[in-house]
């Protein structure tokens, strides 16, 4: 994109990262509370359901989808920790060996994350699209819309983190609510992420606009 039909909002994102070594058991993943308050106060329904979402299916799912993007990844074994988290281990006979696995551990951490966002979009009712751009890897949402003006995201990996963009939406308030609803599986699914509040700007979908179809244009 970017585009200007709509309103839309861009943040940056931090991952905040676990130990590296976890010696006691690790909890749960938890949402935010007041964030569950947000969402129920619209969407009461919604709330029950992430509460009792089945988080490790959909973990494992998307360190499969991790896997079968990095063949090298073999050379390391792997664990879903209860808080969500992904645990490696690996052996190395000199230093050449440990910069090699300490490089693919990267890319398969760096990629578990990007699947583990994919799938919050598919959640949330979006078709996904996830590739290697020119900076890194890239995810792309379209949610259908009976407008015909179809809602859009982005997750970009850059060089300096992560920017979540939300375009096409009907009113600031509606972007407020997705951002939510994000913030919240993300949460769950063991994704501590930040964001600053940032401004949401825009009009409204102008009456007649079109504007869909546009992840197949990439393919």
């Amino acid at each position: 994109m970017p585009c200007d039909i709509g309103y839309r909002n861009s943040v940056n994102l931090t991952v905040r990262k676990g130990e590296k070594e976890l010696k006691a058991e690790a909890e749960a993943p938890r949402v935010d509370e007041e964030l569950l308050e947000l969402i129920g106060e619209k969407e009461p329904a919604l709330v029950n359901w992430i509460n009792d979402m089945d988080i490790y299916s959909l973990l494992e799912s998307a360190f499969r989808k991790t896997l079968d993007a990095l063949p090298d990844s073999d050379s390391l074994s792997y664990e879903i920790l209860k808080n969500g988290k992904l645990k490696s281990k690996g052996k190395y006979a000199s230093e050449a060996e440990k910069q090699e696995l300490e490089r693919i551990n990267n890319e398969v951490f760096v990629r578990f994350e990007m699947e583990v966002f994919k799938i919050i979009l598919e959640l949330l009712g979006y078709v996904v699209m996830i590739y290697n751009g020119s900076e890194g890897i890239t995810i792309e949402g379209e949610k259908i819309s009976l407008s015909r003006v179809n809602k859009y995201v982005r997750i970009m990996r850059e060089a300096n983190g992560l920017n979540l963009r939300f375009e096409h939406f009907e009113s600031a308030e509606a972007v407020r609510d997705e951002k939510n609803k994000f913030f919240a599986i993300a949460q769950k699914l063991g994704l501590k992420i930040d964001g600053p509040d940032s401004e949401i700007i825009g009009q409204p979908i102008p009456e007649g606009a079109i504007h869909e179809h546009f992840l197949k244009e990439k393919e």
